[in-house]
């Protein structure tokens, strides 16, 4: 396990979706890709940000 710091929630946030659409984009199955969030605040603002990504047009990363 990696363990890594970020200034503040927005970049930690931005950090973490990058590294699940990384794995999205390596996934080699057809398989449905679930993610189960807990909590009321952090799964809010990770929602917002997702919307504000696709909103500016970012649907995927580059895996290589």
């Amino acid at each position: 396990m990696k363990i890594e710091n970020y200034k503040d929630n927005k970049e930690a946030l931005r950090a973490l979706t990058s590294q699940l659409m990384t794995y999205m984009a390596r996934k080699e199955d057809q398989k449905p890709f679930n993610l189960a969030l807990s909590g009321g605040e952090t799964a809010k603002k990770m929602f917002a940000l997702w919307v504000e990504i696709r909103s500016i047009g970012i649907v995927c990363v580059s895996s290589g």
